[in-house]
């Protein structure tokens, strides 16, 4: 889980960023990031919580942004990594 999460220098501490913090991301993962923010209605959950992200809404979501389909495929990559890191937190804190 930290290992996806480094790879797009973050770390899996808490849910939020102390407030004294600052909080930086690479500015080449901005657009990676901004895309996890507008996915975030797109969990699908099952009885013990949240089982992944609904690509198809994922897929719609890139669509309208009118990202071409290489970089669709990369950021879906970059998105699943994020979903990676993000179940192993919750199993973690279960």
């Amino acid at each position: 889980m930290d290992a996806a999460l480094a790879a797009f220098g973050l770390v899996a501490e808490g849910c939020a960023v102390p407030r004294d913090e600052p909080f930086y991301l690479a500015p080449e993962l901005a657009p990676a990031f901004e895309l996890w923010t507008q996915v975030q209605t797109q969990w699908r959950i099952g009885l013990a919580g949240p089982t992944g992200l609904d690509y198809c809404g994922v897929e719609a979501v890139m669509r309208i942004q009118g990202l071409r389909p290489k970089v669709q495929r990369e950021r879906l990559w970059q998105i699943q990594a994020m979903e990676r890191a993000a179940l192993g937190y919750w199993a973690e804190k279960q």
